[in-house]
């Protein structure tokens, strides 16, 4: 399955809760393209985004490299990770 079509089958899948591509609302990027493109652009700014998975398949990766990206683009702004499974070290926020 090449990445248009999988771009296309979560579209159709998801196109309640995606971006209407034709609005004129500034999207916030992902650090993925592939996410944003997914996405229809990124990210609605002042939204809760929910990111879950199996364990191991990356979300606090993805998290702390959204928020670290977001960070750096918008000095005047922040963002927050919240930990709802309480599986979230101490000692990773620091490193990362």
């Amino acid at each position: 399955m090449s990445g248009a079509d999988i771009v296309s089958k979560y579209r159709n899948k998801y196109k309640d809760v995606l971006i209407d591509e034709n609005k004129s609302i500034e999207l916030m990027p992902t650090c993925s393209m592939r996410l944003n493109t997914i996405l229809g652009g990124g990210l609605m700014p002042g939204k809760i985004i929910e990111v879950f998975g199996h364990e191991g398949s990356g979300k606090t990766t993805l998290s702390f490299s959204m928020v670290s990206d977001f960070i750096s683009r918008n000095k005047d702004k922040f963002a927050c990770i919240i930990d709802t499974e309480g599986g979230m070290c101490s000692n990773e926020v620091i490193q990362k």
